[in-house]
């Protein structure tokens, strides 16, 4: 029955994350996982094609929520810059990245620093990569808007802003943060990015 496969499915994924957690993506094995889940090791087989798809299924919640932030700020539908000006943009912001840290922080811990070995060891430079595409057409579609603006900004500069998001986040879980310390982390991070780019582009 589906459901019956749908269940080991799910139950091979949630004590696999646990065997990451503790091991990293290198140091895990489909044994260990085996072992945990309570699924024959050639039962996992029949659901996951290595340990790679495991991991993939695993953090898969966590990547699309990174892209989805991503999308919503600078996509097709992405919201117009002059937003930095708006008193409300400040709260919005900070409760998407506070949200975001809070479901996802193991998920990300896994994705951003447990992932080598994986095929999502690059994952990072593949972000920034089709953030700065993203943020370059945004960026275009702007200046169309509001041609006072500045938005001549170099790969290199976009590129390291984007790391910075990164190394921020993983600041945070690497040293378990409290609620109030993360909350404090993001604040200075987001007052500093909006005042920033209020700067730069002269909005």
């Amino acid at each position: 029955m589906q459901i019956i496969k749908d269940d080991i499915q799910r139950t091979i994924i949630l004590k696999s994350k646990d065997i990451f957690l503790t091991n990293g993506f290198q140091k895990a094995s489909m044994r260990d996982i085996s072992a945990s889940s309570g699924v024959s090791l050639g039962n996992i087989y029949n659901y996951f094609a290595s340990k790679d798809e495991v991991f993939l299924s695993v953090v898969c919640p966590a990547m699309i929520a990174l892209y989805k932030m991503l999308d919503k700020h600078h996509g097709k539908q992405g919201v117009e810059i002059i937003a930095l000006k708006d008193k409300n943009y400040f709260s919005v912001v900070l409760d998407e990245y506070f949200t975001l840290i809070k479901e996802n922080k193991d998920l990300l811990r896994l994705l951003l620093i447990l992932s080598d070995g994986s095929r999502l060891k690059n994952f990072k430079n593949n972000y920034v990569i089709r953030s700065n595409s993203l943020v370059s057409t945004w960026f275009s579609d702007m200046k169309a808007k509001y041609p006072h603006i500045k938005t001549d900004f170099s790969d290199s500069f976009l590129s390291l802003h984007t790391f910075w998001m990164f190394e921020m986040i993983e600041q945070i879980i690497k040293n378990s943060y409290s609620e109030k310390e993360t909350v404090k982390t993001l604040s200075d991070y987001i007052t500093f990015e909006i005042q920033g780019w209020k700067q730069l582009t002269g909005i």
